[in-house]
């Protein structure tokens, strides 16, 4: 449910940035089940833990990782070559590529998104219904714009 809008934010921050890695992120009142940033002393970002490999005081952190990423391809191709499953459920993470340009001295960034709608997962029928009520609202948010440009609504 990525808007367009959040997608050219997403490139014009990473480019403006001079990032190896640009990744969205959102804070959530109860992040269970999702990957949680990691930030250094300074604000910036240091790393992505996964739920599983999350120790109790990690798993209070609030803003997780969206799963939607902007890399300089000179940078992810190699670091890709460096993920090894090294993790409780033995796979291998893209969110490795984090720690390890961090680890390289390279500067990742996160882009805090405010409408935690835009990165629902869909697993379940029930995340469907919400899903299709998100972009329900949307439409109906957009034709009544229309409508109001258009002249049709009067206030």
């Amino acid at each position: 449910l990525l808007t367009t809008e959040t997608i050219k934010r997403l490139i014009r921050e990473h480019e403006e940035g001079s990032a190896a890695c640009t990744l969205v992120s959102v804070c959530l009142p109860d992040p269970t089940g999702y990957g949680r940033i990691l930030r250094g002393e300074n604000g910036e970002v240091r790393g992505i833990v996964e739920e599983t490999d999350a120790d109790p005081e990690e798993k209070k952190l609030k803003e997780i990782n969206a799963g939607v990423y902007c890399f300089s391809s000179e940078y992810l191709f190699p670091c890709l070559r460096l993920v090894k499953p090294h993790n409780r459920k033995g796979e291998y993470y893209l969110t490795d590529v984090i720690d390890i340009l961090v680890r390289q001295g390279r500067r990742v960034k996160s882009m805090i998104i405010e409408d935690a709608g835009e990165i629902i997962g869909i697993n379940t029928p029930q995340d469907l219904l919400q899903a299709e009520r998100i972009l329900a609202r949307r439409r109906g948010a957009g034709q009544f714009m229309e409508m109001e440009r258009a002249g049709g609504l009067k206030r």
